[in-house]
């Protein structure tokens, strides 16, 4: 099956486990419909005068809006199972949504005429009880999903069926018995809406009173609700993201809707002094600083340089350096793509499957892992499984194990609520956490209580701090990201880079002040902040007599794959070989055994751009904007093409008879992908019918394969090598 993207985030909705996620995304759902309805109704009640010449058409938006929230929903789940070998998904998406005003219109006389009979055959007591019967099967559909192993279809069924009962309800709630509602509670009401509306309450039927009521239940329980998705982020990840969304809609419309009927009542322009207040706000707050932590004697000027870090890796190497029996000695270094939860799952399984293939060679000979975006946080996750492997002695089998749980989590929920609910109200003053630190604490959150990684990244990123005496050496690790003032490349690495070699690159931490320390998850959502899902984030330097503020984002904007730095790393190393006295002293012609073997981890599907005629006026306002979009891509492209060409060429001139080739792509996508209409979501989310394909990629990936072959052979004499060798040639 295959799933668009973001259908993937309904097919999530259907295959949650809880008992209340299904729950809840209908009672949502229904919420969001009804405040729609019931705000074009205020509307329509505030301009009679301006549309009484369309009066019947004021009379049914209302209706249709809250309508059509049922058809888009249930056209997403359609498109979520339609099979793309069978359908041209975006022509039905489009035709459903076209279809809305004809299915309003059928379904809106078939009802009309139903209810003209039952009150007909039974009077003012038959409209009653449909009424109470129609609230009733709503209320026992919503309560079916209950046990959580619905499928799809059924809750397009469900939906359907919804669909019928709201619409329902809302014609023929005129004709109930005023008598229906206790007396103590109508005149409570009628009290309320004296006190918020005045003139305007006497434009209002008096009819509408139930109907008020029901609006006021549903907006205190989903609010409620809705605070607790902000706060609590177990809950945002249970209730899912589909839910979030609607709860913020319904509830966004519904203050829209109560600050607007205000400013009419009463002829304040409330949404200028809100904007005021805002502006105010952000101008005295910064609310997208980076969180620090204290840690007691830190200092990241201390770290090991990129020198210091290639003796020591030399040295663990030197028995295999000087073994004559061992042909080659592979220096590997990756580079990952970034895409969300797409990139960190794939890249973190790749890692995880070669070095369980290679019985753990793979970690051996790796000396530097870089990346941006989701592909930082793969790296990040299969390095910290290396370090906990030194420390709790995790089998190479049983980290593949653990990378897929970690990674097969809700990143998005969390940082959804708090981008729809806290954030908003931080621009007046701050009460939570921005969205980003939502994501980071989803990523700490992450696993189950059991997995080793469940809270690893709430540790201070100095927990990755190289120690180049220990007796297994972890790699150099990478995270790249770009300050937003300047679009300088960044990075935050466990070495001190050389400032040679990485002269324009800046070091984050190293504008840390002294015992100053950002967790794990904060660097890796450094790397990993695209606005607008995630801000800018800003650290603070002091910088002589003056605090200077830098902004980073996504480190895409630069350079997607972390090429840059590798390039840059393999420049160095060749410098020194070639100049550093006490590596030629000490090791000789070894050096020549070291074979560099470049992985570039991707998962964007293989294709050629089609050049089309663009619009005069588009050519004319906007050439400045598509140019900056496709420059992003096309400078990634640049430096992995660079990087390619450029350890290829030590490869042919340097190392006679190359074993396999020095720079190697493992892609998500095959080269048949587009044929084929491959395609995976790039979310911070991902449905389980995406992993489980992901997965069976992995498992069957021959590139994967191939070069865990190579590094398993790689101690075999040369001759007997040779023989073995079962993969492509360059």
């Amino acid at each position: 099956m295959i799933l668009p993207q973001g259908a993937d985030l309904l097919v999530k909705t259907t295959e949650s486990s809880h008992w209340y996620s299904g729950l809840w995304v209908l009672l949502s759902l229904f919420f969001w419909s009804y405040m729609l309805w019931y705000s074009g109704r205020m509307i329509s009640y505030c301009k009679e005068k301006l549309f009484r010449k369309s009066s019947r058409l004021m009379f049914h938006i209302p209706r249709l809006l809250g309508f059509s929230v049922y058809s888009i929903f249930i056209s997403g789940l359609l498109i979520s199972t339609a099979d793309r070998d069978q359908f041209d998904t975006t022509s039905l998406l489009g035709i459903l949504l076209m279809g809305i005003p004809l299915q309003y219109v059928t379904l809106h006389l078939l009802l009309k005429e139903l209810s003209n009979r039952i009150y007909f055959y039974f009077g003012q007591k038959g409209v009653n009880y449909t009424f109470r019967i129609t609230a009733l099967c709503g209320a026992l559909l919503i309560a079916s999903v209950i046990p959580g192993t619905y499928h799809a279809y059924w809750l397009m069924l469900v939906t359907l069926s919804l669909q019928i009962c709201f619409l329902l309800l809302v014609m023929i709630r005129k004709e109930i018995s005023e008598t229906r509602i206790p007396l103590c509670w109508k005149y409570r009401l009628q009290r309320l809406l004296n006190r918020l509306f005045r003139s305007f309450r006497q434009r209002i039927p008096e009819r509408e009173e139930h109907a008020f009521l029901v609006l006021q239940l549903l907006a205190f329980i989903s609010f409620i609700t809705f605070v607790l998705t902000i706060t609590i982020q177990s809950f945002a990840v249970a209730l899912g993201s589909i839910t979030v969304l609607m709860l913020a809609f319904g509830f966004y419309t519904g203050l829209c809707n109560l600050v607007w009927v205000f400013a009419y009542v009463h002829r304040i322009n409330i949404v200028f002094f809100l904007f005021l207040l805002a502006l105010g706000g952000a101008q005295l707050h910064n609310v997208h600083r980076v969180e620090t932590v204290p840690v007691k004697g830190l200092d990241y000027s201390l770290r090991p340089d990129f020198k210091t870090y290639i003796y020591s890796w030399l040295a663990h190497h030197e028995e295999a350096l000087r073994n004559p029996d061992q042909p080659v000695v592979p220096m590997i270094f990756v580079h990952s793509d970034g895409g969300a939860s797409r990139s960190g799952y794939w890249v973190a399984g790749v890692l995880s499957r070669l070095d369980s293939l290679s019985e753990t060679q793979f970690s051996q000979h790796l000396f530097a892992l870089s990346g941006a975006s989701g592909g930082s946080l793969g790296n990040t996750t299969y390095y910290s499984l290396l370090y906990l492997r030194q420390l709790q002695h995790i089998p190479a089998l049983h980290t593949e194990a653990e990378a897929a749980v970690f990674l097969n989590h809700d990143f998005l929920s969390f940082s959804l609520a708090r981008m729809m609910g806290a954030d908003p109200v931080n621009y007046i003053y701050p009460i939570l956490p921005d969205r980003a630190r939502a994501l980071e604490q989803s990523m700490e959150a992450a696993g189950t209580e059991q997995s080793v990684l469940h809270g690893f990244f709430a540790r201070p990123f100095s927990t990755l701090w190289i120690d180049t005496a220990s007796r297994t050496l972890l790699p150099i690790l990478c995270i790249n990201t770009t300050r937003m003032q300047d679009a300088q490349p960044a990075v935050i690495s466990n070495v001190l880079l050389s400032r040679l070699a990485f002269g324009k690159r800046l070091d984050v931490l190293s504008l840390l002040p002294p015992e100053e320390d950002i967790r794990i998850s904060t660097a890796v959502v450094l790397g990993a902040r695209f606005p607008y899902i995630s801000p800018a984030g800003s650290i603070a330097q002091q910088a002589q007599a003056r605090l200077e503020e830098h902004y980073f984002v996504d480190g895409g904007y630069f350079d997607n794959s972390g090429a840059g730095v590798v390039h840059e790393m393999i420049l160095e190393i060749e410098e020194l070989f070639r100049h550093d006295d006490y590596l030629k002293a000490h090791y000789g012609m070894s050096l020549q055994k070291i074979r560099y073997q470049v992985l570039h981890i991707s998962n964007s599907p293989r294709s050629t751009p089609k050049l089309k005629r663009i619009n005069t006026m588009v050519n004319d306002l906007a050439a400045p904007f598509i140019t900056l979009v496709g420059s992003y891509n096309a400078q990634t492209a640049v430096n992995d093409f660079r990087l390619q060409a450029y350890v290829t060429a030590l490869q042919q001139y340097q190392r006679s008879m190359p074993l396999y080739p020095a720079y190697q792509e493992i892609n998500l996508y095959l080269n048949d992908s587009l044929a084929a209409k491959e395609y995976y979501s790039m979310n911070w989310v991902l449905s389980d019918a995406t992993i489980q394909r992901m997965t069976k990629r992995l498992h069957t990936h021959s590139d994967i394969q191939q070069f865990a072959h190579y590094l398993k052979l790689h101690t075999l004499p040369y001759t007997k090598l040779l023989m073995t060798q079962t993969h492509k040639q360059p």
